[in-house]
């Protein structure tokens, strides 16, 4: 029985040699290639570190253009020691030691939960380093999965998430219809002929006898007559390059057919809305 507590006190000892000769060396976080780069000196729940795993640790690594949250839960295995950061956020192309577990008296560990409550999750690569040979290898990780943490084992986890941009927000700029029905204007038409048939270019049928979009402009009154006016207006501003319009060609289409987003509204609603782009201010000479 003495030989045996002997033999694991000194396989303890090793290992934790092992451990401590890991944290001695300082590298700037790498994410991009776990691994790769030499051993960080952070040896705290928390701190920034670098890709490469560490014995008794568990580093987060962030890849894409946001960064991560996560929630990292602890459950120790005969009687283990483990700390834990939850939750942790780590920024986009850095890492972070969430968890750590040196219980080098008596070598037991805790089971690690580690789940990523971020949008965008495209894809996860895990690493590991095992005793006694400080070997780095490569496994796979799903998100909420569990790790056995101690002071023979660590593990980085790099998390690849991308959230697509927001699309750029609609402008403020728009020319009434007494801009584009006055002749000296009309090269600022582009795109659509002042003779096409109004009902023809919208899908609609609004007059009988049938008008064109110039006529259209022209049109007095309320009703359907302004709804057709600003509907023409608004045509030419969406499809002008020198107009930062707030609505594209497809939603000008949808508002006038009262379809879509647009559906239930009244004429006189699809008007307001159309005039009040078209008289946001207009850029054209």
């Amino acid at each position: 029985m003495l030989k045996v507590n002997r033999a694991l006190s000194a396989t303890l000892m090793v290992a934790s040699a092992v451990a401590l000769s890991q944290c001695s060396k300082s590298s700037m976080p790498n994410p991009a290639s776990p691994g790769a780069v030499s051993e960080g000196n952070s040896n705290a729940v928390g701190d920034t570190t670098t890709s490469t795993p560490a014995f008794g640790q568990i580093r987060i690594c962030k890849q894409g253009n946001v960064s991560g949250t996560f929630t990292v839960t602890s459950s120790p295995v005969g009687g283990g020691t483990a700390t834990v950061l939850n939750p942790i956020t780590v920024a986009a192309g850095t890492c972070r030691q969430a968890a750590s577990d040196v219980d080098t008296v008596n070598g037991l560990g805790s089971n690690i939960t580690i789940t990523e409550t971020s949008a965008g999750l495209q894809s996860i690569s895990a690493q590991r380093i095992d005793a006694p040979n400080s070997t780095i290898t490569s496994f796979s990780f799903a998100n909420g999965g569990t790790l056995f943490l101690n002071i023979f084992h660590g593990f980085t986890i790099t998390f690849t998430n991308n959230v697509a941009p927001p699309p750029p927000p609609h402008g403020d700029e728009g020319c009434t219809p007494g801009y584009y029905k006055q002749s000296q204007h009309f090269d600022s038409w582009t795109t659509y002929s002042r003779s096409a048939d109004f009902d023809a270019t919208f899908g609609v049928n609004f007059f009988n006898p049938n008008i064109t979009l110039l006529q259209a402009l022209g049109n007095g009154g309320g009703g359907v007559n302004a709804l057709g006016r600003h509907a023409v207006a608004a045509l030419l501003n969406a499809a002008s390059a020198g107009v930062d319009y707030k609505y594209t060609t497809a939603e000008v289409l949808a508002i006038v057919r009262g379809t879509g987003a647009y559906a239930g509204l009244s004429i006189e609603e699809r008007k307001d809305l159309l005039a009040a782009a078209n008289e946001a201010g207009c850029p054209l000479n």
